[in-house]
């Protein structure tokens, strides 16, 4: 993890846990981590056209209101080269 800390500025941790989904023990540790209250969960998933979204059902499970949620779509151009090419 990285720890930045300031006289100005509140303290921020990055904490890079594992995917969801790759197996149970790590699911444990990451839900773990992401279930405390005063955690804003950030999510970082490669874009897909596909309409399930498996991520948001497990993060809905930690934050139901995803209020302190940020979701972060990458790749997202191959998407996109997908809708192009198919018209």
């Amino acid at each position: 993890y990285v720890t930045i800390e300031s006289a100005d500025t509140l303290n921020f941790t990055l904490i890079d846990t594992p995917g969801l989904g790759q197996s149970a023990d790590l699911d444990a540790v990451s839900i773990a981590l992401a279930s405390v209250p005063n955690r804003h969960i950030l999510a970082v998933q490669r874009a897909t056209p596909e309409p399930n979204n498996p991520l948001l059902a497990s993060l809905a499970s930690i934050d139901p209101d995803l209020a302190r949620t940020t979701l972060v779509y990458s790749n997202f151009f191959d998407v996109v080269r997908l809708f192009v090419v198919s018209i």
